[in-house]
């Protein structure tokens, strides 16, 4: 999951995503990111490690599970709101301009360089 979170920022980092595509790779990354969050709570409340009633050991569960939820709160689910937002803007504007000009959409470049391309991105060590 965590591996299909870092694809997903990488593959938007080197593409030029319309606000659908930006919503749906989003909703992907939040999607993945919930499956994590509720991963951690489950086997905080289930796991192997469940039988420790050492009370330190409990509080730092605690402590962890309420730090993922924050995380999970503040780095993902506001990002899916704006583009949420601005899909449905876009969808707006985009029938009032249609509308307008006839129905003529104008043609938008889908990658900024390709993915594997040497010239295109940073590369390590250099």
């Amino acid at each position: 999951m965590a591996a299909g979170i870092v694809f997903i920022v990488y593959v938007q980092r080197k593409a030029v995503a319309t606000s659908l595509q930006t919503l749906l790779f989003e909703g992907a990354k939040s999607t993945l990111a919930t499956g994590l969050w509720l991963w951690l709570i489950l086997d905080s409340a289930y796991g192997p490690s469940r039988m420790h009633d050492d009370p330190e050991v409990v509080r730092r569960k605690v402590q962890r599970d309420a730090f993922a939820s924050i995380v999970l709160l503040v780095v993902f689910y506001p990002p899916l709101g704006y583009a949420w937002v601005v899909a449905k803007s876009k969808r707006n504007h985009d029938d009032v301009g249609r509308a307008n000009d006839g129905g003529e959409e104008a043609a938008e470049p889908t990658e900024r360089a390709p993915l594997l391309s040497q010239e295109g991105g940073r590369t390590l060590g250099r």
